[in-house]
C-alpha cells in the first residue's frame, strides 16, 4: 500500500471506543427492551430434554428423532447448562433456541424424505372458519427487492388490500419463509394459504369487482415475481397441482 493510501485510510479511521461500564453495562433503549423481553421469556424456559423435544415437534409437526441414542448426551448437556454454565436470561434463551433448532433439523433426513419443507414465520391475517379448500401459492420476491422488503410489503400493504377485495376467502395465512429445510428444495420467499368454504367461492367470489381484481393484480406485480411461482389446490384427501401462476 502506498503512503498516500495509508494516509487516506488513517484519515477515515473512526475515533477510539472507550468502554468504562464493564461492571454495570449500559445499553441503548431498544436493546434494554429486548433484554427485558428475554428475561421474561427465560422464566418460562426449561432446559430439559422433554421440553426441548416438545418444542422441536411443535416447530415442525414431526416427531422422528431416530433411535434416541442422542438422549443420554442431551441429558448431560442440559444438566451442565442448568448447573455449571452460569447463564443469565439472555444465555438461557439463546441456548434454548439453539438446542431446539438442532433437534428439529435432526429430523430432516427421515421425516422429510420425499418432500420439501420450509421453516416459516406464520402470519394469520384472518380465519373465519369453514375452509374446506385451500389454494397454496409458492411465491418469489420481485427482482430488486430484498427478502425483508418483500415480507414487509406482503403483510403491511397487500394484506389490507386482500381483506378489502377478496370476499370469498375465509382464511388467509402468509407464511414468510425463514429457512429451507430440505436440501435442493426450490427457493421461495413466501407460501400463501387462501382458504375457501367451497369451489364456488373460489371461482365466483375471489374478487369483489373487476376494479378490485385490477388493484390486487397491480399490487402483486410490485413485490412478487409472478411467473417464477406456482400453486396447488388442497382439499380433503390430498393435493391437486395447479400449474397456473399465483395471485397471492
Amino acid at each position: 500500500m502506498s503512503g498516500r493510501g495509508s494516509a487516506a485510510a488513517a484519515g477515515t479511521r473512526p475515533p477510539p471506543v472507550r468502554i468504562d461500564d464493564l461492571a454495570d453495562p449500559r445499553f441503548a433503549p431498544e436493546v434494554e427492551e429486548m433484554r427485558a423481553a428475554m428475561t421474561a421469556m427465560a422464566t418460562e424456559i426449561r432446559l430439559e430434554p422433554d421440553a426441548l423435544l416438545e418444542a422441536a415437534v411443535s416447530e415442525t409437526g414431526l416427531d422422528r428423532f431416530g433411535d434416541g441414542g442422542f438422549r443420554e448426551r442431551l441429558d448431560v448437556l442440559c444438566a451442565a447448562m442448568r448447573t455449571d454454565a452460569g447463564f443469565g436470561p439472555v444465555g438461557i434463551v439463546s441456548a434454548y433456541a439453539l438446542l431446539v433448532g438442532l433437534l428439529f433439523r435432526s429430523q430432516e433426513p427421515a421425516a422429510l424424505e420425499g418432500g420439501e419443507a420450509y421453516r416459516v414465520d406464520e402470519r394469520v391475517q384472518w380465519d373465519h372458519g369453514g375452509a374446506t379448500i385451500t389454494r397454496v401459492s409458492f411465491v418469489r420476491r420481485a427482482p430488486g427487492l430484498t427478502h425483508a422488503q418483500f415480507a414487509d410489503h406482503w403483510t403491511t400493504v397487500h394484506a389490507p388490500l386482500a381483506r378489502q377485495h377478496h370476499p370469498g376467502i375465509c382464511r388467509y395465512v402468509q407464511n414468510v419463509v425463514v429457512e429451507t429445510l430440505t436440501p435442493g428444495a426450490p427457493d421461495v420467499d413466501g407460501i400463501a394459504e387462501l382458504g375457501f368454504a367451497s369451489l364456488d367461492d373460489l371461482r365466483a367470489r375471489m374478487y369483489d369487482s373487476p376494479a378490485g381484481q385490477a388493484a390486487i393484480t397491480a399490487d402483486v406485480g410490485t413485490f412478487i415475481d409472478v411467473p417464477a411461482g406456482w400453486r396447488m389446490l388442497a382439499r380433503v384427501g390430498g393435493l391437486a397441482p395447479r400449474p397456473a401462476a399465483p395471485a397471492a
